[in-house]
């Protein structure tokens, strides 16, 4: 067995490291142990898989998976995340109306940065959902180039500013410690990213999303018919 410990609030260092050092004692650890580090692997398997459901609506999911797990790399997708959401909603759920819910998102699966969006639909079905949002991520690159500068400004330093934010309570800034223990990061994450941002120009942000935006997993909900 292998532990980490780890102690957060009003306590000492020598009392905290007392009261760790009582736990570890009656763990069987082995110092021996070779350290795991949380990460996804690659996706082997199709890239398009189907699932069939006896449900009314259809659906349909678009993956963009990128292999970098730096902070630098998580903070771009979180951006493109920003500026994505609201144009994805407008043009495919409010314009073309293709399923009430209808969203796309940035997130990091443990360290992994994953961009994705998603339909679930009454009216179209799976092929027509999966070219309605490829048309729309794969004319984000263009979309994020001629975009107004200070649209861009914004969008960016929304993220720099929630990035910078920092804990309010005891609680959150334990949890903050606590996850970046667990997935391996260095306790000054968020500020790599947001000096990342910082850095960044929209021309270079246009030419990650061309690289960025390709080689999807897609995933088909249809409908099971009798």
């Amino acid at each position: 067995v292998r532990a980490e410990l780890f102690i957060h609030g009003p306590v000492s260092v020598e009392t905290g490291t007392a009261f760790l050092k009582s736990i570890a004692d009656r763990l069987p650890l082995d110092p021996d142990t070779v350290a795991v580090t949380p990460r996804t692997a690659p996706w082997n398997e199709e890239r398009t898989l189907e699932f069939a459901y006896t449900h009314p609506d259809e659906a349909a999911i678009v993956v963009y998976v990128d292999q970098d797990d730096s902070a630098e790399a998580r903070a771009l997708n979180a951006l493109a995340g920003n500026l994505l959401e609201a144009p994805f909603y407008t043009a495919l759920r409010t314009e073309q109306q293709l399923g009430y819910i209808t969203f796309a998102t940035a997130f990091p699966l443990l360290n992994t940065p994953m961009l994705a969006g998603a339909i679930q639909s009454p009216v179209a079905n799976p092929d027509a959902l999966v070219a309605a949002m490829l048309a729309e991520f794969e004319g984000f690159a263009a979309d994020v180039e001629t975009m107004p500068s200070e649209q861009f400004d914004a969008a960016k330093q929304s993220v720099i500013n929630e990035l910078r934010s920092p804990p309010q309570t005891q609680g959150e800034l334990s949890s903050a410690i606590w996850q970046a223990i667990g997935l391996n990061r260095a306790f000054d994450d968020r500020l790599t990213q947001a000096n990342a941002l910082e850095r960044l120009t929209q021309s270079e942000f246009a030419d990650y999303l061309r690289v960025r935006i390709a080689n999807p997993i897609v995933l088909k909900a249809t409908r099971i018919t009798n």
